[in-house]
């Protein structure tokens, strides 16, 4: 009777505290020795030899690792957005700081291929990951091929401008890739692509590899494809949101990383 009480309790405890407590049954070797328990909360205690008590216990805390590299306590990174805030990454602006990332990849050709390939195409990282290099290798520049974006199931374009198409043939020159293999590869084994989580801390790491302050992370990419697009050559809005595949064009004003000072520089404008 006592067994089945204290469950029931313990039951009762961890709706009212879903977040912080559960209900488990001690395993044989912690009722065999009691000195052995968890880090627990007060348990009941059995007086039945033949019963297995149950007790609170607290969930594992979950850690999170700075961007150095360090052991933190979910929680206690200061980055961190408020619970609820949009999470935004920048486009990287200067062309200065684009050509030192270049420069810091020179002996990494996967790496400053991606680097490339999405900062000259615009595509979201996830769509360039599931690229093989059998779609590329024999493209000339200005040749492109058609890919189905994994997000929106719309179809789109990967072009070889002369830049992707120097790095690319540096790649498939130096790495000497199978056909058959994913034009990313992860150094894990087997043939799979990197994850997008890995590209993210790939250009977190590249941005603050040459002290570039701000958000950066696998949407910087895509992100820096349109800035430079509008800023450096001027093209239309409409054309830019219309390579995006944006259906709304507030999503692609965002994306152009257009800041208030600009704004206030097009109302000095004379009429």
């Amino acid at each position: 009777m006592l067994p089945l009480l204290c469950s029931s309790l313990a039951s009762k405890i961890s709706h009212l505290f879903p977040k912080r407590w559960k209900s488990i049954p001690l395993s044989p070797f912690f009722h065999n020795n009691p000195d052995s328990y968890p880090r627990t909360q007060p348990h009941p205690t059995n007086p039945l030899d033949n019963q297995i008590p149950f007790v609170l216990i607290d969930r594992p805390r979950q850690l999170e690792f700075s961007s150095q590299g360090g052991q933190m306590m979910k929680g206690n990174n200061g980055n961190n957005p408020q619970k609820g805030s949009r999470i935004t990454v920048e486009p990287i602006r200067r062309v200065e700081n684009i050509q030192s990332i270049k420069k810091m990849l020179s002996d990494e050709p996967r790496n400053l291929l991606l680097f490339v390939l999405g900062v000259n195409n615009g595509l979201r990282a996830g769509d360039l990951l599931r690229t093989r290099v059998r779609d590329l290798r024999g493209l000339k520049p200005g040749d492109s091929i058609q890919i189905m974006e994994g997000k929106t199931g719309k179809t789109n374009v990967l072009v070889l401008n002369k830049e992707s198409h120097r790095v690319l043939r540096r790649y498939l020159d130096e790495v000497n890739p199978q056909d058959g293999d994913y034009l990313f590869k992860s150094r894990k084994g087997g043939n799979r692509p990197i994850s997008v989580g890995m590209v993210n801390r790939l250009v977190k790491g590249w941005c603050r590899g040459i002290n570039l302050r701000g958000n950066y992370g696998s949407h910087t990419l895509r992100k820096t494809w349109g800035y430079h697009q509008r800023v450096r050559f001027g093209v239309d809005f409409a054309l830019i949101c219309r390579r995006f595949n944006h259906s709304n064009p507030s999503v692609t004003m965002r994306y152009l990383g257009i800041s208030p000072s600009e704004v206030e520089k097009i109302l000095m404008n004379e009429i």
